[in-house]
């Protein structure tokens, strides 16, 4: 098992070690992050309550992919990402996501318009399989 890396907040104890994890005491149970990595993710907090944790981390670029979905769609940002690796921190500021990285500088990333930020996340869900609606409003 790899340790921890570094990271800014207490992760639930029910973690796998890692770099994706959720922080303790923060998930309002919300389920949105749990149904985009249900394969990666828990819910239970061990003492019959709700709290959203990762099982285990992603070892598949697709499993990565879900993994980084969950963060994006947290609703209070404490599904998060504490690592380095440059391709997924691309992917977090690709969707507008930098706040979910504990490693990423929190100064203002270039903007970007929402049409870029939909094709991005148009592209992620086709890589993931999905189906992502080709009509914009």
């Amino acid at each position: 098992m790899k340790p921890f890396p570094t990271i800014m907040s207490s992760p639930h104890p029910k973690n796998a070690s890692g770099s994706f994890y959720v922080e303790n005491d923060h998930c309002i149970a919300c389920d949105a992050p749990f149904h985009e990595a249900p394969d990666l993710m828990g819910t239970d907090d061990g003492n019959g309550g709700y709290h959203c944790h990762f099982r285990r981390q992603p070892d598949t670029p697709e499993e990565v992919d879900r993994a980084i979905m969950a963060c994006v769609v947290s609703c209070v940002r404490a599904v998060r990402y504490a690592g380095n690796d440059p391709v997924i921190l691309q992917k977090f500021q690709e969707l507008k996501s930098a706040d979910s990285c504990d490693t990423l500088p929190q100064e203002p990333l270039p903007e970007k318009s929402p049409s870029e930020v939909l094709q991005a996340a148009k592209n992620l869900l086709r890589k993931l399989g999905g189906a992502a609606n080709e009509t914009e409003k």
